[in-house]
């Protein structure tokens, strides 16, 4: 089969080309080792290393499998394999080759890969003219910019998409978000065919997700970046305080780590297990050795009822090292990972009270060995810190895959006020930004069913502030004996008019008194409301699908 060579200048017919490059998809360009070796400090460092041997013919039988590449007039030209695809390759050789000016892309896709390429390569000159080329999309796809920016690490290019996006969404850069629950135009909600029309501001309790500032600001590229670049960019969106967008900036996350109970030890929270010395009657007859060298005695049958074949197979292998008689299993974790995994089959281990980072380093090790036991007990630990720490414990779960933890976490999240979702944490820069998009959906969504069925309710104006212990926990009630009675704010209802006394209240049309009620009214419209509102959270949950995200 002949081999596909690139588009004129890089097909070897007019230059006397030195060396080729192979594409991902079986492209050769003929190019120049003095032009790649002055263009790309990687090439270089390639270049000065001793030269191969000289290239073979190809063989006759299996030319495929050549590594040279025999031009029309009989040359062998060593082929470097590349990993990026024709269109890439030839775009940068054409930034570097001294002939007429490349064409400008203006594809946002096609610029994200040349530049991922010149960098990888550390083409400086590429580099440069590709940066410029991004910044000059910024206007027409901030987001999509910043995205690309966050995953290469480029900080001036990240905060000029943000600070376009933001001057995009508010009009005015002076102008700072208001907080989620203080919808700045309560007063013009109005009720038209069963449906709460929403007000102008923004973000609006009353509108849906994606016409919202937060929901409008993810793109399918941001898929690629962390939640923590965009928990970066939402709370700039919302306050307007420049900060390190494509990593965590001490300054303003320096007091977001993780409480101590949710941090690694040096040593197992565990108790200690037991010592070979102390069982001197049942003595270890087997040892995992670490990478850091450490050896951990223990016994085969505890092996084999963590279901750790795979490691009992290695002992029985005739070329496994025997230390005093006993084989050792060389094991890819650490000391610390490998003795908290041994915890995890003693037969004393009847609770594990493992930190969020020990349980997750345990389920990592257990499911790479086949040790299902142990990978369940490293979970159950987790669910164990959901009301300590629900947002860890959420962004935790989302990147194991664990989807029941993460909407449990999510529906510990939704009791908390609106703000609780400004916290940074360090988990976030493990899983992708999806994740913490879909959070901020689940979380609007339900906060606007209940929103929504209090206006219904009253046909009036909500102060959101005023909603929220109810929105937070639908089971939130004040009691009157064994009957539940719904928080008085829900109803407009004060406890001193049960007891014959009207009140007042205001809204947008001025002071309106209000009705004296008896207990049975009370009580009869709390159930009424409560039933309302947990039909309208019952069909919200939590989407944890990265496909579902733009659907």
């Amino acid at each position: 089969m002949s081999q596909t060579l690139a588009q004129a200048p890089f097909d070897g017919s007019n230059l006397k080309a030195d060396i080729v490059l192979r594409t991902s998809d079986d492209v050769h360009f003929c190019s120049h080792k003095i032009i790649l070796y002055f263009a790309s400090s990687f090439f270089e460092q390639m270049f000065t290393l001793p030269p191969p041997e000289s290239p073979p013919s190809p063989s006759a039988q299996d030319p495929d499998l050549a590594d040279v590449l025999v031009t029309s007039d009989g040359v062998h030209l060593h082929i470097i394999p590349v990993s990026e695809d024709s269109q890439t390759i030839d775009h940068l050789l054409r930034l570097l080759y001294p002939i007429h000016e490349p064409p400008r892309l203006t594809e946002l896709s096609v610029v994200d890969k040349c530049l991922e390429a010149a960098m990888k390569y550390e083409m400086d000159k590429a580099t440069a003219l590709l940066k410029a080329s991004l910044t000059s999309l910024v206007h027409s796809s901030p987001l999509e910019v910043y995205s690309i920016a966050c995953r290469l690490h480029l900080e001036v290019e990240a905060k000029l998409a943000a600070q376009t996006w933001r001057a995009s969404v508010t009009n005015d850069q002076t102008v700072y978000m208001s907080p989620y629950d203080a919808c700045t135009s309560a007063t013009a909600h109005s009720v038209q065919e069963g449906s709460v029309t929403p007000c102008a501001d923004k973000d609006c309790k009353h509108r849906n997700f994606k016409e919202t500032a937060f929901g409008s600001s993810f793109v399918t590229e941001m898929r690629s970046i962390t939640s923590g670049s965009l928990h970066r960019l939402l709370r700039y969106l919302r306050t307007g305080v420049e900060t390190s967008f494509c990593s965590p900036t001490s300054g303003l996350e320096a007091d977001s780590s993780p409480s101590p109970s949710l941090t690694p030890t040096s040593n197992s929270s565990c108790p200690s297990y037991p010592k070979p010395l102390e069982l001197e009657s049942f003595p270890a007859d087997i040892a995992l050795r670490s990478l850091d060298g450490a050896l951990i005695y223990t016994h085969k049958i505890l092996l084999a009822f963590a279901s750790a074949s795979c490691l009992l197979e290695k002992a029985r292998d005739p070329k496994c090292p025997i230390l005093k008689g006993i084989p050792v299993i060389d094991v890819d974790e650490n000391q610390t990972t490998l003795e908290d995994l041994v915890q995890t089959f003693q037969p004393h281990a009847v609770h594990l009270n493992f930190t969020l980072n020990q349980a997750c380093r345990v389920w990592v090790a257990a499911k790479k060995y086949g040790m299902t036991r142990a990978m369940d007990a490293a979970r159950l630990s987790c669910r164990e810190k959901l009301e300590e720490a629900p947002l860890p414990v959420y962004f935790t779960a989302v990147s194991h895959g664990w989807f029941d933890e993460a909407r449990q976490a999510a529906q510990s999240i939704k009791r908390k006020p609106p703000s609780f979702l400004d916290s940074y944490v360090a988990e976030m820069e493990g899983v992708s930004a999806g994740a913490l998009y879909r959070l901020h959906w689940y979380l609007h969504d339900y906060r606007k069913a209940v929103c929504d069925v209090y206006v219904l309710h009253n046909q009036l104006p909500l102060a959101a502030q005023r909603v929220f212990s109810v929105a937070g926990d639908v089971d939130a009630h004040l009691g009157h004996g064994d009957v539940p009675v719904i928080a008085g704010s829900i109803l407009r209802r004060d406890w001193n008019r049960i007891n014959g006394s009207p009140t007042w209240y205001y809204d947008g049309s001025g002071r309106h008194a209000t009705a004296v009620v008896d207990m049975e009214t009370l009580v009869n419209e709390s159930l009424t409301v409560s039933h309302k509102v947990k039909d309208a959270v019952l069909n919200v949950c939590l989407k944890t699908d990265e496909d579902h995200v733009l659907a």
